[in-house]
């Protein structure tokens, strides 16, 4: 998992605290302020560099037109590096501040529990938004319309990174 923002100690506290709970070891920790990397080119160099080393088969993202500038920035990065960097791997992007149509729904009933206490650890952002409850209901939504047997859904936009890529070269 890469955190590209949060270069607070407290969001890092938060941040370890979630990863521990879903069971995500070695975190990487860039540690870029808010709202701070959009059009920073050593930003998108270092996000593409990690990914790299890495080799990852999957990476989940917010979805390409959501409504945060870190989060666009952090698209705008992958895709601008994607072809250069010759990375090769399948995206899940999600819904944060932007509605996603999904192409796949995931069950999540089983392990809702645990996906709220990691939600619930980033207490210095719960304080003005309930993510959880937001979470939950959207779970909820895509359960009842697209899900077969399922309370609650994670929904994502599956895409291989190429069609992403394209996808993103469109609306960037």
């Amino acid at each position: 998992m890469i955190f590209c923002t949060g270069n607070s100690e407290i969001r890092k506290k938060e941040a370890l605290a979630a990863a521990q709970l879903i069971g995500l070891i070695n975190p990487v920790f860039m540690n870029y302020g808010d709202e701070a990397i959009t059009g920073d080119k050593k930003f998108a160099a270092e996000l593409t560099g990690i990914i790299s080393e890495r080799k990852p088969e999957i990476v989940f993202l917010p979805f390409i037109l959501d409504n945060h500038s870190d989060h666009r920035a952090v698209n705008k990065a992958l895709i601008t590096n994607a072809k250069t960097a010759k990375l090769d791997f399948m995206v899940y992007a999600y819904p944060v501040w932007f509605p996603v149509y999904p192409n796949v729904l995931i069950d999540i009933s089983s392990s809702w529990e645990i996906k709220k206490k990691a939600l619930n650890c980033y207490a210095s952002q719960t304080a003005t938004r309930d993510y959880a409850k937001m979470s939950h209901s959207l779970g909820q939504y895509w359960a009842a319309v697209k899900g077969k047997d399922m309370e609650v859904a994670e929904s994502f936009f599956k895409a291989t990174l190429s069609e992403y890529v394209k996808l993103g070269e469109k609306i960037l």
